[in-house]
Order: C-alpha cells, then structure tokens, then sequence
C-alpha cells in the first residue's frame, strides 16, 4: 500500500503548479480586510420619501396622457409616450435631488440608466392600451 504514485514524482507539472502557487502567494491580498467601505444604510425614512414621491411621478403620467388624450384629443399611442417621458423625467429627478440626495456630475449617464429600467413599464402601458 506504500506504493507511490505518478503525482508524488516530482514531474514538469508538479513544477509547475508550486510555481503558479507560489506566485499567487507572492501577489499578497488584492482586497485590505482592514478598510471597509463605510455605506450609509437606507433608512425608514428613504423608502417613505421614495413612495410618496413616487406618486408625483404616476400623477404625471396619468395627468398628461389625460390633457393629451381626453382634453387635446390626440392620438392616445402619441398621448401615452408623451405622459411616459415627463412621468420618468420626473420620477428621475425627485428621485435623484429630493429622495436620495444625489450630487454627482454623471446626470445624463444615470439619466440613461433610469430609463433603461423604466422601459418595461413603457411596454406595459403600451400594451395595455392597445
């Protein structure tokens, strides 16, 4: 039972594993376990403030598509991507100045983002309509 094996031979591929070992030990830590971002935890009071303004945002959408539609009489595809657009310009921007306090200088890039999620309930509401 004493019987060695070809991977206790010292070979070409036990080299080079103790090499790569050893040059993953000489990298030393990529994260400092010392320093911790500190991220401040969202209150209770963060999330009231997102849903009551969030409300701002569907009153929007529902006003305008109501003028655009009911009062202006035009077509309701045009009334509802018109009321959908300043219904997420607003939510965005409630969101980012009143809700979370946000300043940074990448408005346009987190601008994008936003409506990127917000194309489903585009969707939605188109697809309701129809």
């Amino acid at each position: 039972m004493n019987k060695k094996t070809d991977f206790d031979e010292e070979g070409p591929l036990t080299k080079v594993i103790d090499d790569i070992s050893e040059g993953i030990n000489d990298a030393g830590t990529v994260f400092n376990s010392e320093e911790t971002p500190t991220i401040p935890e969202s209150t209770g009071k963060e999330a009231v403030r997102y849903l009551v303004w969030g409300l701002l945002s569907v009153v929007v959408n529902f006003g305008t598509f109501f003028l655009l539609y009911h009062a202006m009489h035009l077509n309701y595809q045009f009334a509802n991507i018109v009321a959908w657009f300043l219904g997420v310009q607003v939510g965005f921007w409630v969101d980012r100045v009143i809700v979370f306090h946000h300043k940074s200088n990448t408005a346009f890039r987190e601008m994008l983002a936003f409506y990127g999620t917000r194309i489903l309930t585009f969707l939605i509401e188109t697809a309701t309509l129809w």
